[in-house]
């Protein structure tokens, strides 16, 4: 496994979608984890029927691109030799973690904010860069 593959990077994407799938599968049913939930990471987070509503939609959302992440995309990458679909897969990897990435770091910097809410912009961050330096 070569961690320096646009593959790697997306298959271990993946993975950390399930994680975050996980979590806000818990969160619908009122069930919050130390350092990774809502209620955790913004003490003033009140949990209610749509947030709660908006938290099963998103696990949906997650586990279906994760599936793709993890079971699809990168042995598609490995297998395939056409470099002008790898590359674009590439730029709509990196394209769709930067408006993500500038959403959560605004949510981190709003006044009450856990030192947690740190962790999901660093995750962000991190697969945004490590799909913009993967090799196709």
């Amino acid at each position: 496994m070569k961690f320096n593959s646009l593959s790697t990077a997306v298959l271990f994407h993946g993975i950390a979608a399930l994680g975050y799938c996980l979590v806000f599968t818990l969160e619908a049913f009122g069930v919050s984890l130390p350092l990774l939930s809502l209620e955790a990471q913004h003490p003033n987070f009140m949990s209610t029927q749509y947030s709660q509503a908006a938290s099963l939609f998103a696990a949906a959302a997650l586990l279906t691109f994760a599936c793709y992440e993890i079971f699809f995309i990168p042995s598609y990458l490995s297998k395939s030799n056409d470099d002008v679909s790898r590359k674009k897969i590439k730029t709509i990897f990196v394209a769709y973690h930067i408006p993500w990435s500038v959403m959560i770091t605004y949510l981190a910097l709003f006044d009450g904010s856990s030192w947690t809410a740190w962790i999901s912009v660093a995750v962000m961050y991190g697969f945004t860069i490590w799909g913009a330096v993967a090799k196709t």
